[in-house]
């Protein structure tokens, strides 16, 4: 019979330091001493080559039981499902009431840390209910084994204060004291949500624009941020048909991201549609109202925002510019097609009353106000091409319909519905 080993769990990823730092505090783990020679790992990490800093970083537990989990940074981002997944284990021995009771407590201590709680799954008569979570770095898929708390891919709530421990955003990043705020991305949307009485999500190639066709043929759109197995699952727990890649429609299932398909096929009553960048956004907004924006109903957006009596710097409202991913990298890249979407929904709202524009803002109104043909644009930029060369050209022409709808989707229960019919928020 072989011995007992120890092992090391190995996790690939964009920032070491910052996810073992995290999981440190999920875990009661700490990072180990610096090597021998030095007061600090910041010591140690400047004496490696350039290239090599930041290379990895582990965290270990300080009884010594517990396995030493690993980061090392790698420059292609995750492809394919995770295998590997960590639970956290609580509430074991527990049944019923403080059973729930205890898995909501710890859920509620990882989401201050800047996990994102994602759902519950229920008890099945095989496994026991627990939560699954999102952490920061989109590094382990969610589980269902018993008495676990499941922590999956992680997006960045809060930053790290020098002392490694995590922080709120920083005052000076939220463009407070204005009424209209704009910035990229999953970490742009994290930064303003909380401090802003709504979120403007763009997306225009091609999440939102898909959403403002669906909504207008009266489906609820459910945003999911992955389009992994999960997804299937999300969807049958939601009673909805499932979106597929582009390539991958089929008579069963006619309904992908494809602004054109969705126009083309059959109108499902519920819809779940995964994307990495606009619905990504939208599933991690808490607590405020997403709208989905595009150069389709810009204006029709920003008239509604007016009509909430939002845009005013006590009730701020968010744009956020999705931006797209470099492929294989886990890196933003500004898209100028979301650049100008935001920036058409900005100038609308300034020009309807919308007050105290911060700089980002206002320099996105401006920018708009000086572009003389929108559509010339979005057809010749890198987004553009790249849909029009992989035969998706009808995509990039429902994309620059500018300002063709009157539709406002915003998310209502995990749904987003046109806000425009009286019967559709409740």
């Amino acid at each position: 019979m072989a011995s007992v080993r120890q092992f090391q769990v190995t996790f690939d990823c964009p920032e070491p330091q910052r996810l073992a730092r995290f999981w440190c505090e999920v875990l009661g783990y700490v990072a180990p001493p610096p090597p021998q020679g030095f007061a600090t790992w910041d010591d140690a990490e400047r004496s490696r080559p350039l290239e090599r800093q930041g290379m990895s970083f582990a965290c270990i537990d300080p009884s010594g039981v517990g396995p030493r989990p690993l980061f090392q940074r790698v420059p292609e981002g995750k492809v394919v499902k995770n295998r590997v997944h960590l639970d956290v284990r609580v509430g074991t021995g527990f049944v019923g009431e403080k059973r729930s009771a205890t898995i909501e407590a710890e859920c509620a201590r990882l989401t201050a840390l800047g996990a994102v709680r994602v759902r519950l799954l229920r008890a099945d008569g095989y496994n026991e209910s627990c939560i699954v979570m999102q952490d920061i770095e989109a590094t382990n898929s969610a589980s269902t084994e018993q008495g676990s708390l499941s922590m999956a891919r992680l997006r960045a709530r809060r930053t790290l204060r020098e002392d490694g421990r995590m922080s709120e955003f920083p005052e000076w990043s939220v463009q407070s004291s204005t009424g209209v705020r704009f910035d990229w991305g999953p970490v742009g949307a994290q930064a303003l949500g909380p401090q802003c009485a709504a979120l403007v999500v763009v997306d225009v190639l091609s999440f939102t624009t898909a959403v403002s066709v669906a909504v207008e043929a009266g489906t609820r759109v459910l945003p999911y941020p992955w389009r992994d197995d999960t997804a299937a699952a999300f969807a049958a727990e939601q009673g909805a048909e499932l979106a597929v890649g582009r390539r991958a429609v089929s008579q069963q299932q006619p309904w992908s991201l494809s602004p054109a398909a969705l126009r083309a096929a059959p109108a499902p009553e519920r819809l779940v549609l995964p994307s990495p960048n606009g619905s990504a956004i939208s599933a991690a907004a808490e607590g405020i109202p997403v709208i989905a924006a595009c150069l389709r109903n810009a204006g029709a957006v920003a008239d509604w925002i007016i009509g909430q009596r939002w845009g005013t710097v006590e009730h701020p409202v968010a744009v956020i510019a999705a931006g797209e991913h470099w492929p294989g990298r886990a890196t933003l890249r500004p898209a100028v097609e979301d650049w100008l979407g935001a920036a058409a929904v900005i100038a609308a709202l300034a020009e309807h009353g919308a007050q105290a524009l911060s700089p980002e803002a206002s320099i996105a109104a401006s920018g708009y106000a000086a572009v003389s043909d929108v559509r010339a644009l979005v057809r010749d930029c890198a987004s553009g091409r790249e849909l029009a060369a992989g035969g998706f050209g009808a995509d990039v022409a429902i994309a620059i319909e500018v300002e063709t709808s009157r539709s406002v989707p915003v998310l209502v229960d995990g749904c987003f519905v046109d806000a425009t019919c009286a019967t559709s928020i409740h």
